[in-house]
């Protein structure tokens, strides 16, 4: 699979030791996995005045499904605009 989006600059994965907190109660599941709300402090970047918190997705995949990464891609990319 060849990941090429056009929106490609609007996703980001996010390192594990930048995720602060996490929701315990899923917000959503599918065939793959839950999802969760969490808080991503994201360091500063060019243009930024501080570090940000904000609030995201987090997909955590069922076991075995994790190293479907061009799948999760396709998933996401369909997902944005919803």
């Amino acid at each position: 699979l060849r990941y090429d989006p056009k929106y490609e600059n609007l996703l980001d994965l996010i390192p594990a030791e930048e995720i602060t907190s996490v929701d315990p109660d899923a917000c959503g599941e599918g065939a793959r996995g839950k999802v969760y709300h969490a808080t991503w402090h994201r360091p500063k970047r060019v243009g930024d005045l501080d570090a940000k918190k904000l609030e995201v997705a987090l997909k955590k995949f069922k076991e075995g499904e994790e190293s479907d990464l061009g799948r999760f891609i396709k998933e996401v990319s369909v997902t944005m605009f919803i």
